[in-house]
């Protein structure tokens, strides 16, 4: 699932390391969260700040359990530091 499909290299180890540092099912979880909010088109409140960032944020650290959102936020923190 992961090697297949992604046109934005950076954004494929990205998901790929949420994937390692949250485990499969975390990592499901907070996937869905990101199709489902998308696919409702979900007012994402993301002003100021890039919008698939704020996302993807909202997706893998908003809503997660404590501890799986400190590692998502870790994670993404990695490949886009403070970037608003």
């Amino acid at each position: 699932m992961l090697d297949e499909g992604c046109h934005y290299p950076f954004g494929k180890q990205l998901f790929l390391a949420l994937y390692k540092g949250l485990g499969d099912q975390a990592f499901r979880e907070g996937f869905a969260r990101l199709y489902l909010n998308n696919a409702n088109e979900l007012d994402w409140a993301c002003s100021g700040t890039h919008a698939g960032l704020c996302q993807v944020r909202a997706a893998f650290v908003e809503g997660a359990s404590p501890k799986e959102a400190a590692i998502a936020d870790e994670i993404i923190d990695r490949y886009y530091g403070s970037v608003p």
